[in-house]
This record gives C-alpha cells, sequence and structure tokens, in this order.
C-alpha cells in the first residue's frame, strides 16, 4: 500500500463516519503533517492530542486534564464535522473507564461527524471497541517520498556550502532504492551520509 492509498482510505472512512481508526507507524510527524493535508482537503477540523500538550488547538484555557475521561470529554465540546489525532494514546486503553468512555462517545461522534485517529506504534485494540474501530498499518515511505528527501539533502548541501553532488538518473535510482524500508527520517539520514 502507498501513502496516497492509505490516506485515500482514510478519506474514505472519515467520510464515511467511522468514529475509530487506530493508525500504526513509527512516522508520527510525517503522518500528522499528512493527516492535516488531508482534514484541510476534506474540509475537516483537525485537533491533535498528546499527553505532554494537551489539545492543539485547545478548547479552554489550553491546561491539560490529568484523567483520561476529562479530556474525552472535551471531545464533545469541539465543533462538528473534526478529526482528533491523538498520539501514542495507546496506554490508555488499558484502563476500563477510558475503554467505556471511548464507547459512551460513539453515538455522538458518529452525530457531529467526528473521526478519533490514534496514531502511534502500537495498533491494539480493546475487545469492546473492535466493532467501531479499524485498524491500519501506514505505509513507510516510497519510492517518490525518498526522491524528496534527497532533494532535502542535496540543497542542505547547497545551503551549508558544501560541495554540490551531481548524481546521474541510474546513481539516484540505486540510491533511493537501497534506503527503500526505512523511515523519511531514517532515509534522510542515511542519504545524506551517503
Amino acid at each position: 500500500m502507498s501513502t496516497s492509498d492509505a490516506l485515500d482510505t482514510i478519506r474514505s472512512r472519515v467520510l464515511s463516519r467511522y468514529t475509530m481508526l487506530f493508525l500504526k507507524t513509527w512516522e508520527e510527524e510525517r503522518w500528522e503533517s499528512e493527516l492535516a493535508e488531508l482534514a484541510l482537503e476534506i474540509e475537516r477540523g483537525l485537533v491533535t492530542w498528546s499527553a505532554t500538550s494537551g489539545w492543539q488547538p485547545p478548547i479552554s484555557n489550553g491546561s491539560v486534564p490529568e484523567m483520561p475521561s476529562a479530556f474525552l470529554d472535551d471531545i464533545v465540546a469541539y465543533p462538528t464535522d473534526h478529526v482528533f489525532l491523538l498520539k501514542d494514546f495507546h496506554p490508555f486503553l488499558d484502563d476500563a473507564a477510558v475503554v467505556r468512555r471511548l464507547r459512551d462517545l460513539v453515538p455522538t461522534l458518529t452525530e457531529q461527524g467526528k473521526t478519533l485517529l490514534f496514531l502511534g506504534p502500537v495498533c491494539e485494540i480493546p475487545v469492546e471497541l473492535q466493532t467501531e474501530a479499524v485498524a491500519m498499518d501506514l505505509p513507510l515511505p516510497g519510492l517518490e517520498e525518498m526522491r524528496e528527501q534527497l532533494a532535502a539533502v542535496l540543497v542542505d548541501r547547497r545551503d551549508g556550502d558544501e560541495p554540490v553532488l551531481e548524481l546521474d538518473d541510474a546513481s539516484e535510482e540505486r540510491l533511493l532504492k537501497a534506503v527503500l524500508g526505512l523511515t523519511a527520517r531514517e532515509g534522510r539520514k542515511a542519504l545524506a551520509r551517503a
């Protein structure tokens, strides 16, 4: 599955009012950017959450609620047609009260056109949520995404007054194929080192 295929699947599910998508990836930064662009494209508000920063943008005074059930209550206060990106939420899914609160939210999420996107390296859906949630493994970058990383490395070299590298098409292709299977960040580091 390519990045564009994954985004098409997520788009379809958000527009079909799926309430919870569990998205497994190590590439939080890249996918947060991709999901932000998707939310803009489908005219949905995007709100991100992490245990350290709380909701961004905040619904109230910006303080981070201490209890997971408290920040789940905030979801209802946001306007309709929003996507909520919850980063590394999996540790909270061991709490029966949190799982129960998520189940209680399902009718409201559906009615208000809201979708929760759980983003992180762990994708274990509690049995109580398995009929409401969908799991997806998000793909690593493909050849074209790695080509963008290589272009960025070359720009960094030029801006850093380092010697400009000239790669013929065959060498560039071999270099890009060598970093396939890495995350974008790992690929960029490997390309910069090479």
